[in-house]
């Protein structure tokens, strides 16, 4: 059976929901960069022109369409499949013409690029970010006679594949708008025979290939997952090398580096103390490190205070301790943990 696509209010309410119980640290990093990239979507994507702003905010209202309204993002919808036509052959705007006036306000018909260009600047208008977007369209129904493909590969699955033939009549063009705390949400505003075939199958427009809020949530999760993972590989990278090869005077860094991990563990750690006194903080939470940990400090301090050439042989056997203790100590860390150890590196050059 086809999966229906949720609605803006079931969206907020899922998003909602999630924010509330607030139980995974990855849900509160994705809601804070989410949070980031809302900014940028609210600079970028409320753009009218001035003089249009007030025509179009003048026309919603002429029909009931009014800044705040709850049900914005259909009213909108309705709006435009009730009172213009579709059609492959419009005609041509006039020169001088704004193209989306002469569609809303005089030619009153045209294709998914008038009703999609339209739908952008009067959600806009409204305070609703929106953009425009163009793709392929593929009715399930032609997906249920393609061939299969076996064993391709779906992700990390290997599963039967469906083969579907996509040509130019496929294009088409849609809006998407934002939803705070979510990400971007697809509206179909064309009103054609391909639209209401659409909707009795429940997704034959942009619908259909589109994933559903759960499925979005947990795509933008993998998302986030993915990037921070390459991010954490290449930063990872990028220190090993510079402390492998290093000489003596890595040692404070990676030393610091020590510290930062134990304190994201759950450690309480006071860094304005003497080395030796935060050595024994950490030793009280990982008392079996305590040998370890006093050495290490041995050797970082004779680098730090001391005029002596310390031996290379000492310099390499504190880096291995250093990586030794931190190896044990994430032994018990959550994903979160891990990625915070990688991403606050920058503590450790602070120091």
């Amino acid at each position: 059976m086809e999966q229906q696509k949720a609605t803006i209010s079931e969206v907020k309410e899922a998003v909602t929901k999630v924010q509330e119980k607030g139980s995974s640290s990855i849900w509160e990093d994705f809601f804070s960069w989410e949070e980031e990239y809302r900014e940028g979507v609210y600079r970028s994507c409320l753009e009218v022109e001035d003089g249009q702003k007030e025509r179009l905010l003048q026309l919603c209202q002429e029909h009931g369409i009014c800044e705040g309204d709850s049900d914005l993002v259909e009213k909108v919808q309705v709006f435009l499949r009730e009172n213009y036509k579709y059609t492959l052959s419009p005609g041509i705007t006039p020169d001088g013409e704004d193209f989306v006036d002469y569609f809303l306000f005089n030619q009153k018909k045209g294709y998914c690029t008038y009703f999609a260009s339209a739908a952008v600047l009067l959600y806009r208008s409204l305070g609703i970010p929106a953009r425009y977007v163009t793709g392929y369209v593929v009715p399930c129904g032609d997906a249920l006679v393609s061939s299969i493909v076996s064993g391709a590969a779906v992700g990390w699955q290997a599963e039967e594949v469906t083969q579907v033939i996509v040509s130019d009549k496929n294009a088409h063009a849609w809006v998407e708008v934002y939803v705070d705390g979510f990400g971007w949400y697809p509206v179909e505003v064309t009103t054609s025979e391909m639209a209401e075939e659409g909707q009795k199958q429940s997704s034959k427009s942009t619908a259909g290939i589109l994933l559903s809020v759960g499925q979005r949530l947990l795509a933008a999760v993998a998302a986030v997952a993915a990037g921070c993972f390459v991010v954490v590989l290449f930063i990872q990278l990028l220190r090993q090398q510079k402390w492998k090869y290093g000489g003596a005077e890595v040692l404070p860094q990676m030393f610091s580096y020590l510290v930062t991990v134990t304190a994201i563990g759950g450690c309480k750690i006071s860094r304005n103390l003497p080395m030796c006194n935060i050595a024994e903080q950490m030793e009280s939470q990982y008392s079996v490190l305590g040998e370890e940990l006093h050495r290490i400090v041995i050797t970082v301090e004779r680098y730090l205070y001391s005029s002596e050439q310390i031996p290379k042989v000492d310099i390499e056997q504190c880096k291995e301790s250093i990586w030794s203790v931190i190896k044990v100590m994430k032994r018990d860390f959550s994903l979160s943990q891990r990625l915070r150890a990688v991403l606050l590196v920058r503590i450790s050059k602070e120091s």
